[in-house]
């Protein structure tokens, strides 16, 4: 409490205001900080954003809150009855090199990492042996990796009634893809958890209560009214570090219906309605489908030079790489390239165009990462 008391007193300080309650404060956005001079320590790390509603941005994140972070994500799997230390199975984010496994054991933390950029036939039938032989019960994954997954579980009548609970995030998750997941893992809690890397809020879906639960002790919550009759989200985070107890806009938007108390045992409010954010692509190559959001991982390690991108599809193995770039160069290029390949496939050609802009989708203010 007292650190946040101080951060109200340092905000009005700066400010040269008086104010007591958050809505009072005027709201931010990445625009609002500087992202130079970011760099790692030993007891920090460097986060990026997408740059899907803008220009990337980067800043530091101790490696103490990205514990308790994730405490927070693992939150939803307690009430499904995980274990500390149980495994778990990621399909999203692990990124092998050319060569190696697609699938990664953690054994400090017990993680089965399944890369989501190699979901061929062949590497789908060893994650599900592996799921099965490992008597993993809980899965992380992105929503269309997911559901890659589950469709060919479901083309070939495989069935997991050991999975407990599946959280998805970073992504929208379409209501087919709802009803494939469910046919291919019955028994699991389908989870869709919505939040961002500068952890400024967090709404995690109730499949009980048909809404999402409000993590008041994560963040405070705000839908503001926007243009079309929208709200866009903000949020003002409380583990954030760099710049807590601030009123972040997302750039994310949210149709509201209405606020409810929770039905289940939870005790965190619920809010009606549907996520309007980052939209899903699947890219289908000759062996394989990628969602991708996979893609953005990429940019996450090239964000000083890379402002915006978008893969557009010129053939069946060819793509086009528009780039709204800082300071790039050959090697930059190259670098990018040779890291795109890892996640397609090897024989892929990828030409680079550098631009100035790169247009937004209308109906999320966003830019499509695949045309």
């Amino acid at each position: 409490m007292r650190r946040y008391q101080r951060a109200v007193k340092r905000i009005n300080q700066e400010l040269g205001t008086q104010a007591k309650t958050v809505s009072e404060f005027p709201i931010s956005n990445k625009k609002s900080y500087s992202s130079k001079a970011v760099k790692a320590t030993f007891y920090a790390r460097v986060i990026s954003t997408s740059g899907t509603s803008g220009e990337p941005f980067r800043f530091v994140r101790s490696k103490l809150e990205l514990k308790i972070e994730q405490s927070f994500i693992l939150r939803a799997f307690y009430l499904k009855g995980f274990r500390p230390g149980e495994a778990i199975g990621y399909l999203r984010s692990f990124v092998p090199d050319f060569d190696e496994e697609p699938i990664k054991y953690v054994p400090k933390k017990n993680h089965w990492m399944f890369s989501a950029y190699h979901l061929n036939n062949e590497n789908m039938i060893r994650y599900i042996d592996v799921i099965k032989s490992k008597k993993i019960r809980f899965l992380i994954g992105y929503p269309s990796s997911v559901y890659v997954l589950s469709e060919f579980m479901c083309a070939r009548g495989i069935v997991n009634t050991r999975i407990k609970a599946i959280l998805v995030s970073s992504e929208m998750l379409h209501d087919p893809w709802i009803k494939t997941i469910r046919s291919a893992f019955p028994d699991a809690d389908l989870i869709n958890q919505y939040g961002n890397v500068e952890a400024s809020v967090l709404l995690t879906f109730c499949s009980t209560c048909k809404g999402f639960h409000v993590n008041n002790d994560y963040g405070f919550l705000e839908l503001l009214d926007s243009v079309g009759g929208q709200k866009d989200i903000v949020g003002t985070g409380y583990l954030n570090d760099i710049f807590p107890m601030h009123r972040y806009e997302t750039g994310d938007q949210f149709t509201f219906e209405s606020y409810i108390d929770s039905k289940c045992n939870r005790v965190d409010p619920v809010v009606i309605g549907s996520l309007i954010g980052r939209a899903s692509d699947l890219i289908e190559l000759k062996n394989k489908k990628i969602p991708a959001v996979n893609f953005y991982t990429v940019m996450y390690k090239f964000a000083e030079n890379v402002k915006q991108f978008q893969l557009k599809r010129v053939d069946a193995s060819s793509f086009e790489l528009r780039i709204v770039g800082h300071n790039l160069n050959e090697i930059i290029i190259s670098n990018i390239v040779s890291e795109l390949r890892k996640r397609m496939e090897i024989d892929t050609h990828i030409s680079v165009l550098e631009v100035d802009e790169i247009t937004r989708d209308r109906d999320s203010n966003k830019v499509k990462a695949i045309l």
